[in-house]
């Protein structure tokens, strides 16, 4: 009497006793199919079991000895496993497996090896539900050479999303050692479905071979805590592969010894993977295949289409052994750090630009980077690019000064592809970040940005196909508590680069961009065309809507603007600033295509500070024009002499302060006169 785990913690459990006369008469070579027993002495068995119900085995101190001699041409039932499929044609939707051993001696062993022999030692297919928790004992599939997945325990899942969890391992403890799987996947565990979950919550699994994942593999979510994986070999994966996975977490493992072509320890792969190790030991992995500067293919992790988090005090090997710990083989291969301990010291591989190691500026002295390319610090990454200038677009060493921006620095570009917007960011931009376009991209989700983000154009295209007001723009709220200010910086380096806003549909509103601060947010134009002269909207600020009171601030440095076909009236086709937000003015070009004077408000101003100076070019006749609110003023000084301003005042009188030796730059419509009042500019009706 004990509990199903072999202890004396828990709900008793009243055993009776197996012998090997029961299982040769009562059960014709077969293991009992429901019931609770222990073996009294060492049995075998010599045909399958189908268990259709709850069954508890203590081993005992004890052996069964699985012999199977046959195959059958139905791969899910075969001679020598014993199954728990929860298929009872009695109307059982369920099926609990337990296997303990009180005695620390007992367990399992598959004798044959037949040629022929081509089934697992357990199988567990979760048509129902099925749970098989293993709390103890040896299982032994080492003489096992087949020709199927999973020589000591195949797991199959349904492929149904309502029957997610149906087949579930638990492994608490015991010692599983694999055999041999013939060019299949998991030596020791095979998990067939993502639909399908492996808790290894302590024991040892080692020595399976097979040709991917010598120990673990397949696509089930894994999660391995308290145990140690070993010595697995295969041609990928020497003691874990998984590909298509869901979810893997590894936390305070030990995962050892793995030999294979690629991924010596561990070969993830699949780019929707959420994977996380946390403290935890990879080491003694060994690669067999080069990499193409110096190392292998990952001695301990290799990486495929997906970024993986380290966390904690990681052990890895690498640094001291002239090892690669991590090879990350493609663009959307990096390695995210989170907490990580100062001790932890990693070598990895990559070939590609864009983030390498994200978090990792502050571990770069216990980071050996294997590249023929050149990796540089960016904020808080690791990053290599081919694209490297000041925020606004120059250079970092240029001397020229434009409005308020007068130091340039080096700002590292991660390339930006239609494929990462649409795979890593659902559509949309990222939040943050520091990235350049490497070719013409479309957006079709809204971002809402409450941190940094930087954009160099490079001489592309941002597309925004429209399908709602929220259906995609940017969106700068600076709502995240954690951040206390943000800013979103476009520029272009090439002088080529547009944004455009095409309406795609009738039901297009919202503006292009929006900003509606909660913290300290700004929006920093530089260079580039916004063009939204394709969309009429029902909404305020056909290209750029500004509220937020005085935590919103935009500042254009430079570029052309190109606004709606029709906004709400009278707000501005191209901006529309209110609620104390506001605009400074340095440079840009503001127009649109089509109209007169009279009806086509560029920039709209109903209350907010607006600052002008440098080459402003705002709209003429027949193109947009700078409508000024009941009370707002301009502050105007350094106007360049190309500058051009054309404006619609609500109130007559002053309307631009200092603005008096620029009387020239301004414009305004047949019916009204701009003349100098003292420092200032005024204007009124004519009479």
């Amino acid at each position: 009497v004990h509990a199903a785990n072999g202890t004396q913690d828990g709900e008793k459990v009243y055993y009776r006793a197996l012998t090997q006369s029961m299982v040769t008469s009562n059960y014709n070579g077969r293991m009992p199919t429901t019931g609770n027993y222990y073996l009294a002495e060492n049995i075998t068995v010599t045909a399958q079991s189908s268990n259709t119900g709850d069954i508890n085995l203590c081993f005992n101190g004890h052996t069964v000895s699985i012999v199977g001699k046959n195959q059958t041409s139905d791969r899910i039932y075969m001679l020598g496993n014993m199954t728990a499929d929860g298929m009872d044609k009695k109307g059982a939707t369920s099926a609990n497996v337990n296997f303990c051993d009180c005695k620390g001696s007992g367990g399992m062993k598959k004798t044959d090896a037949s040629s022929n022999e081509k089934g697992s030692m357990l199988l567990v297919q979760g048509k129902h539900k099925v749970t098989l928790n293993i709390y103890g004992g040896t299982y032994d599939a080492s003489g096992v050479s087949s020709t199927e997945s999973g020589n000591l325990l195949w797991v199959y899942g349904p492929e149904s999303k309502e029957a997610k969890d149906a087949a579930v391992v638990n492994i608490y403890d015991g010692h599983l050692i694999g055999g041999s799987s013939k060019g299949k996947t998991g030596g020791t565990i095979y998990g067939d479905a993502k639909l399908v979950t492996l808790n290894i919550s302590g024991g040892t699994i080692e020595g399976g071979s097979a040709k991917s994942g010598g120990n673990i593999g397949g696509y089930a979510t894994l999660n391995i805590k308290n145990a140690t994986i070993k010595n697995g070999t295969a041609e990928v994966g020497g003691n874990i592969y998984l590909a298509g996975s869901e979810t893997v977490k590894i936390e305070n493992a030990v995962i050892t010894g793995g030999e294979a072509e690629k991924g010596g320890n561990i070969y993830i792969a699949g780019k929707n993977i959420t994977f996380t190790a946390k403290d935890s030991e990879i080491t003694d992995g060994l690669a067999t295949t080069d990499n193409s500067v110096k190392g292998t293919c990952g001695d301990n992790i290799y990486v495929e289409n997906l970024a993986i988090t380290l966390e904690g005090n990681m052990v890895f090997d690498g640094v001291d052994n002239d090892k690669t710990d991590i090879y990350l083989e493609s663009d959307s291969a990096i390695v995210k750090l989170s907490k990580l301990s100062n001790d932890t010291k990693m070598s990895i591989y990559f070939n590609h630009l864009g983030t390498i190691v994200k978090g990792g500026a502050k571990h770069r002295d216990n980071i050996v980077l294997i590249s023929n390319q050149t990796a540089v610090i960016s904020g808080s990454d690791i990053v290599v690019s081919d694209h490297i200038h000041c925020i606004c677009g120059r250079s970092d060493e240029s001397e020229e000064t434009i409005g308020d921006h007068e130091n340039h620095s080096a700002t590292v570009f991660a390339p930006l592809t239609q494929s990462a917007v649409t795979d890593s960011y659902g559509g949309a931009l990222p939040l943050s970040g520091s990235w350049y376009l490497t070719e013409d991209i479309t957006l079709t989700k809204q971002a809402a940005v409450n941190d940094s983000l930087n954009i160099c154009l490079n001489g592309h295209k941002i597309y925004f196909e429209t399908s709602g007001s929220d259906a995609n723009r940017i969106i700068m709220s600076g709502r995240e508590k954690k951040v206390s200010t943000s800013a979103v910086n476009i520029s272009d380096c090439v002088e080529k680069g547009e944004m455009k806003k095409k309406d795609t549909t009738s039901k297009a509103t919202g503006a292009m961009l929006l900003i509606n601060a909660q913290h300290t947010t700004s929006l920093n134009f530089y260079g580039g065309t916004c063009d939204a002269s394709e969309i009429s909207t029902t909404e305020i600020g056909g290209l750029l809507q500004v509220a937020g009171g005085d935590k919103s601030t935009v500042n254009v440095y430079g570029g052309k603007f190109i606004g709606a076909k029709k906004s709400l009236a009278p707000s501005g086709t191209i901006i529309n600033l209110s609620s104390g937000a506001k605009l400074n003015l340095y440079g840009g070009e503001f127009t649109c295509k089509s109209g007169t004077a009279d009806d086509v408000v560029g920039i709209n101003v109903t209350s907010g500070t607006v600052n002008v100076s440098g080459k402003v070019i705002i709209g003429g006749k027949n193109s947009a024009t700078f409508k000024l609110g009941s009370g707002v003023t301009l502050d105007v000084k350094d106007l360049d002499k190309d500058a051009v301003i054309y404006v619609l005042p609500t109130d007559e009188g002053v309307f631009a302060k200092g603005a008096a030796e620029y009387i020239t730059r301004f414009k305004t419509s047949d019916e009204y006169e701009i003349s100098v009042s003292g420092d200032d500019l005024r204007i009124d009706k004519k009479s």
